[in-house]
């Protein structure tokens, strides 16, 4: 049996909401720099990967967020 950890859950909703705002490695820099800056932290330490589960509740809610505005915008 697998344990599912809430940490590897949040990593992955975080993932699906990032992956919907960038299309090439460029934007996906960009994407990572402006979450950085949105959650004030540096962006050496913005990586879905290295957050804690507190971040990555803060960064799926942004993440969810700007995910969510680019569809209404593309409707």
């Amino acid at each position: 049996m697998t344990k599912i950890d809430l940490k590897d859950i949040m990593r992955q909703e975080c993932h699906i909401f990032l992956d919907s705002l960038w299309e090439t490695k460029t934007e996906r820099k960009a994407v990572y720099k402006w979450l950085a800056c949105k959650m004030r932290i540096p962006l050496a330490e913005c990586h879905i990967s290295k957050m804690s589960v507190t971040r990555l509740y803060k960064a799926r809610r942004i993440l969810r967020a700007a995910a969510r505005k680019k569809r209404k915008k593309a409707v």
